[in-house]
């Protein structure tokens, strides 16, 4: 079943720069996702050629990048968007057609900040307005349109939302197995993402294999549990972004690659290091703890570099001009860590 299963890396704030969905496809991912971008966050930007990287860059007044992409990923790169707008949310789509794969509207995020937005997982219980945001795209662009959406407790009322979904016209619908109140720690539902597959004539994407899905392997049995022949992997990606891979790779080539991407395009250094951490810490044992303790103390790239014996020969200030990561999303206190520790 390998070659029929199609995977995907989800779409993951402060995770998800270009960097690593570069690794990820490089590993055998098929299509590589954005973090989430606020439909408003991306109509305060201007879209910028930037000849010397290759890149082109959503960037606001401010200097802050909030989108950047280049030709290696243009056609695997799909852009997700919170929204709860169809008028918004097309203003978009339409800026950004031209440099994207494809457009995916997030349905499914439980957190707070979304839903008292009116987006994520709260689009769930206004299906009209769902039908609005998604058939307005589909019916003004010229590139796919999709959406992902977490589970409803009640299975007809799931069945009814993936129905009216797939009547707007969309390339496919991605599932998270689990409610909008459950825990990631709780079971992921793959029957019920079998189930609702066969409910819709376009493809499902299986998501939520956290739990159980620590190797290509794994993925593929999950696939085989879904009944889905599109997988989408998130928290995953982040414990080993070779997991697209049959073939399995160090920490050490994983982080060499992945520096050597946010080098190269220039990334903003607190979200380099911000991600190197993640990687060490969700799925690695080969290094202690003092040594995730070294990489929270660099200071800039050339530090870093120097932890994993990378040459650099790049201008020390590289990515630390702004920290220029624009990101829609509160920081937590897990997540603010590495950057308290830079500039204590």
């Amino acid at each position: 079943m390998d070659q029929d299963v199609s995977l995907y890396l989800a779409p993951m704030v402060r995770i998800c720069t270009l960097p690593m969905r570069l690794i990820a496809l490089d590993f055998g991912a098929i299509k590589v996702y954005s973090q989430e971008t606020i439909d408003s966050s991306m109509l305060l930007t201007k879209r910028i050629v930037n000849e010397k990287l290759q890149t082109i860059e959503y960037i606001m007044e401010t200097g802050c990048i909030v989108f950047k992409t280049t030709m290696k990923e243009k056609n695997h790169v799909i852009f997700q968007m919170g929204t709860s707008n169809p008028e918004k949310s097309l203003k978009v789509a339409q800026m950004i057609q031209n440099d994207v794969a494809g457009i995916d509207i997030n349905m499914g995020c439980p957190k707070n900040f979304s839903i008292k937005g009116g987006m994520g997982a709260d689009l769930l219980n206004h299906p009209e307005k769902v039908k609005k945001i998604l058939s307005n795209l589909v019916n003004n662009l010229k590139i796919p349109i999709s959406c992902k959406i977490r589970l409803i407790k009640n299975k007809e009322k799931c069945i009814e939302l993936i129905k009216l979904i797939e009547s707007t016209g969309v390339c496919e619908i991605a599932i998270h197995g689990r409610t909008r109140l459950q825990r990631p720690s709780e079971p992921n539902d793959d029957k019920m993402i079998a189930e609702l597959s066969k409910h819709v004539n376009i493809p499902v994407v299986a998501n939520g294999c956290n739990n159980t899905c620590n190797s290509y392997q794994d993925v593929m049995e999950f696939a085989i549990r879904t009944n889905c022949s599109r997988v989408m992997i998130a928290r995953n990606a982040i414990k080993d972004p070779s997991i697209f891979s049959p073939t399995k790779f160090t920490i050490t080539e994983i982080l060499t690659k992945y520096i050597n991407y946010a080098i190269q395009f220039e990334n903003g250094f607190n979200n380099t290091k911000y991600c190197v951490h993640r990687i060490m810490k969700s799925g690695c044992n080969e290094f202690s703890n003092q040594f995730c303790s070294d990489i929270l103390a660099c200071q800039n790239y050339k530090e870093l570099c120097n932890l994993w014996s990378i040459k650099f020969e790049g201008n020390e200030n590289l990515g630390l001009q702004l920290d220029n990561v624009h990101e829609d999303w509160p920081i937590d206190n897990v997540n603010r860590l590495p950057i308290l520790i830079m500039k204590k």
